[in-house]
């Protein structure tokens, strides 16, 4: 098998978590649900499809769609319309972007699929059952066949296990769902023997729910999934792999396919399209669709792997290993560039928050990164503007602005350079520091990331993390210019989240990349 090593539409009241229940059975959001305008928000896939639902995401249109049997509910964000079953109906609150996750009305959404809502303020938990009333008229529920125990899911290198025991023999229901991807399995005639449970590992997230006739299993990642599962001695172990072709983008633009201890490599290149040869691995037939900077496609047909290149790559082979290495090319300027002019793009804002600075606990939000994010922006452009640099700004407040708009605004004004500012936001809350993200194949890119990173290093003291391949971000891809996104710091640790609610410490992140464009721009 073929290895691939990788790499917003309301501010919600915040206060301590609310829980949520489904049938008795709690259920695991993130993030957790909130409270806008006296009504619940939660995470758009994290309760429906424990219910069986279908959840689906449009991103360019910013749409998300529910389907459930023969009902199907439409809301766009911001929007106060949503669609059911091809009728307009009125929100009291909208969908909303929050950190990153898609959040819907739970009351709206649930009611509308035939479940009922109960809210416990003193408690602050939810409650979600399915409408059945008529305990008369209730079908006595089929005993099921299959009794699912004992999961477990666990990390490993490549990959992750799903572990679990079944009483007998099984039959999987798969399907595939997209916008977000994800692969479904489902065991007809089963039960769990106790709760639904929600796992995160280093390649997908998993969930697993008991339904009214089956157990579903949702396994979720940044792209497609690839999962085999085999029956040894009674216990059913599914090993999850990335199926979507990632490459490893830790500093470094060059792209690696991994192949088995010990497998036969070579490989040519030739107009765009590389060659592997496997000798002795045999690959299952499959073509995939890759968006990347370097890679737009894979297909493998026994023991070949045929690479179709955007553009030039030299090819080279280490033992089990073909590294990719992106030509030179590429860079992204128009030939009416006013070359006194940068762009400066504060990230997030207004309906769109960023990331959350909160304090030890959790519980409480200190800090929104779209705030941060204009607060350093600002400081850039006026220390930018006192050194003779013309400046335009995506915002200037807090208002909210699609990435596509951010970057055609970059392209109308034929912008020098482009700088988008941001802060991170990290899982381990040790990690702290500053990187940029540059396109992959754009020499004056990394050379404009390379300069503000050095010089954010020099003036606030802060943790170099490196450069990134960027290419994939939609205001850098989008951009007719040199574009980097800068991550000052991490508001996920909280040390430097302090740091970051310290103005003064803006205004030394604000000198390092005010002298890193400027080097940039006079050489």
């Amino acid at each position: 098998m073929l290895l691939i090593a990788l790499l917003s539409a309301v501010i919600p009241s915040f206060a301590e978590d609310i829980s949520l229940f489904l049938n008795g059975n709690k259920i695991i959001c993130d993030p957790s649900p909130v409270i806008e305008n006296g009504r619940t928000l939660i995470p758009a896939r994290a309760l429906f499809e424990e219910m069986g639902a279908t959840v689906s995401w449009d991103g360019e249109t910013r749409k998300v769609t529910v389907d459930y049997n023969s009902i199907k509910i439409t809301m766009t964000i911001g929007d106060r319309t949503a669609v059911v079953s091809d009728k307009a109906v009125g929100l009291d609150v909208p969908p909303a972007i929050i950190n990153g996750r898609t959040m819907i009305p739970l009351r709206f959404v649930g009611e509308s699929i035939g479940a009922t809502v109960s809210w416990d303020g003193e408690k602050r938990v939810v409650s979600v059952s399915m409408k059945n009333n008529n305990d008369e008229n209730k079908e006595e529920a089929a005993t099921p066949q299959i009794i699912i125990k004992e999961v477990t899911f666990s990390k490993r290198e490549d990959h992750d296990v799903l572990s679990f025991t079944a009483s007998g023999k099984y039959n999987i229901g798969k399907m595939t769902l997209q916008n977000p991807d994800r692969e479904v399995f489902d065991i007809m005639g089963a039960a769990l023997s106790g709760k639904g449970e929600s796992f995160e590992g280093g390649v997908s997230r998993v969930r697993v729910g008991s339904h009214d006739g089956y157990v579903r299993f949702v396994l979720e990642g940044d792209g497609p999934l690839r999962y085999i599962y085999a029956d040894n001695s009674g216990v059913v172990n599914v090993k999850i792999y990335e199926k979507k072709l990632n490459f490893d983008f830790l500093g470094e633009s060059e792209k690696t396919f991994i192949f088995p201890d010990g497998a036969s490599v070579s490989a040519a290149s030739e107009n765009n399209t590389v060659k592997i040869s496997v000798g002795n691995v045999n690959m299952a037939d499959e073509s995939i669709k890759i968006n990347d900077s370097l890679v737009s496609s894979a297909e493998t047909n026994g023991n070949t792997l045929t690479v179709s290149l955007k553009s030039s790559a030299s090819v080279r082979t280490e033992k089990n290993k073909v590294i990719l290495t992106p030509g030179k090319s590429g860079e992204k300027e128009n030939n009416t560039v006013n070359k006194n002019l940068v762009v400066l793009d504060a990230g997030h804002g207004g309906s769109d928050p960023g990331s959350l600075g909160k304090d030890e606990s959790g519980e409480k939000v200190l800090a929104y990164e779209k705030d941060m994010n204009l607060k350093i922006t600002l400081m850039v452009a006026d220390m930018l503007r006192k050194n003779g640099v013309d400046v335009e700004l995506t915002r200037s407040d807090d208002v909210y602005v699609g990435l596509a708009e951010r970057a055609e605004f970059a392209n109308g004004k034929n912008a020098a350079l482009f700088v988008s500012i941001h802060n991170n936001s990290i899982p381990q809350p040790e990690y702290k520091g500053s990187m940029v993200l540059f396109y992959a194949t754009s020499t004056k890119g990394k050379i404009l990331a390379k300069n503000i990173l050095d010089e954010m290093v020099k003036s606030a003291g802060t943790i170099d993390r490196g450069l990134r391949d960027g290419t994939n971000m939609a205001v850098i891809r989008r951009t007719d210019m040199p574009a980097v996104i800068v991550e000052c710091g991490c508001l996920t640790n909280q040390e430097e989240l302090a740091n970051l609610m310290d103005d003064a410490f803006l205004k030394k992140l604000a000198e390092g990349i005010t002298s890193g464009i400027i080097k940039t721009m006079r050489g």
